[in-house]
Order: structure tokens, then sequence, then C-alpha cells
């Protein structure tokens, strides 16, 4: 069916990014919604699809003990893709709007804003491609809000995996984990000894960013957000 075949792409896709030694180390039995949401191709509506169509997939773990909402908050990259619109092949669309075509949601049919006719905008779906983790994560967390409190087999909360990947708070899933669960703000990460705030404040970036004032900018927000969060952070010290 669908989703088999969309599984066996996806896989394909893993084994072809990351070398076959690695990609069996990376469990192929794994639930195809790990890789929908690691896939840089696999739009935000097949995503949706896989947890309309079967809600139970929020609660699988994937052969490392992670339930989905651990597994996306670890993803950070994934939010610089570049996507190329179907027809002009030429508009980097991590910064502009693009659209998904409604009637195939399990397609990958691209169009950036100057290439979609006011006339068939009607059947296409704006989608911010920087969204694409907090999206994500809103979507598990509508199906079971307490999934922000689940640890994985580390200990780990998923606020504190999504901090020390870096995820941010204005594009990851940092602001609507602390509304589903706001004690995580007050609960030490279970590898580091940090609380969340020191976790935001701890991350060094990535080294290869293309812009490290805004990287930085970013990190600082983030950190600020948490403490605004919970003000009698400094008396937890």
């Amino acid at each position: 069916d669908l989703v088999e075949i969309v599984s066996l792409l996806l896989q394909a896709e893993w084994d072809a990014t990351k070398g076959v030694a690695e990609a069996d180390g990376a469990g192929h039995n794994d639930d195809v919604l790990f890789y929908a949401m690691q896939s840089p191709s696999c739009p935000l509506a097949f995503i949706d699809y896989l947890l309309k169509e079967t809600p139970g997939r929020g609660a699988f773990r994937n052969h490392n003990g992670d339930l989905p909402i651990h597994f996306v908050s670890r993803l950070r990259e994934q939010d610089m893709i570049q996507y190329k619109c179907d027809d002009c092949r030429e508009a980097k669309m991590n910064e502009l709007k693009y659209f998904f075509h409604r009637e195939s949601m399990a397609q990958r049919h691209v169009l950036c804003e100057h290439c979609l006719g006011a006339s068939e905008a009607w059947n296409y779906a704006e989608i911010a491609p920087a969204q694409k983790v907090r999206e994500t994560t809103k979507a598990l967390l509508m199906l079971n809000n307490k999934q922000a409190r689940q640890i994985n087999s580390s200990g780990e909360l998923p606020l504190a995996i999504a901090l020390k990947a870096g995820q941010s708070w204005l594009k990851g899933g940092v602001k609507e984990l602390i509304e589903a669960y706001p004690a995580a703000l007050s609960m030490k990460d279970a590898e580091s000894d940090l609380f969340p705030f020191q976790l935001a404040a701890a991350f060094h970036g990535d080294s290869f960013a293309a812009n490290k004032t805004e990287q930085e900018l970013s990190i600082l927000n983030t950190t600020y957000e948490l403490l605004l969060k919970w003000p009698m952070a400094d008396k937890k010290l």
C-alpha cells in the first residue's frame, strides 16, 4: 500500500545518505514515522497523514527506546534544508513560502510563491520549511500531550533533548514542550545535571553556521525565554 511504498523509499534514501553500514545500525525495523521525520525530502503532509490515519504510531518506540517525541526533539539541521521549486528549480525556499498539492499528500510536489498561479492557489497548502520540526512536535503533542513528560531509555525528557540538539524557541519545539509540561523547567537533565535554561545557554552552536551572529542571538533568546518562564531560576542554583 501507499505507506509501505513510501517507507521503502525513505529507507532507501537513508541508506544512500548515511551508508548501508550506518543505516543498518540506525534500525531498519523502526516504524516509517521515524524515517519520515528525519528525511529532508519527506513533506510534513505525509507525517500528518501517518498520525491522522494511525494515531498509535505516536506511541511506538524505535530501536534506541525513543518515542517519536524524543526523536523529533533531536532534529535540528533539517530546519536548514533548502527546498527547490518543482517548476523553476531555482528558488531556495528555506526563506520563502512553499506549497504542496493537497491531493498528492504523499508526493513532494512543491511550488514556490512565484510559480504558484492565483487560479490554482486554492488547491495548494502553504507550509514554512523552517517549521517542520515544530509542526511535527505540535502534532505529536496534540495526539497526547503527556508525551512531553515521557523519558527515554537514558532518562532524558524531550525538552532536554531538544535543547541539547540546539532547537530554538522560534524554530524548534521548545515552546510547545514547555506548554505541554511546564514542570520540565525545574528538572535537571539526567545526562548533564543541568537545568533547561543552562542547557540552552551551554549550547555552542554550529561552527559551520552561515550566520553566527543570528545563531548566537537565537541561543540568547531561547535562554531568556526559559528564564522568563521560570523566574525563580537564580534561587534554585
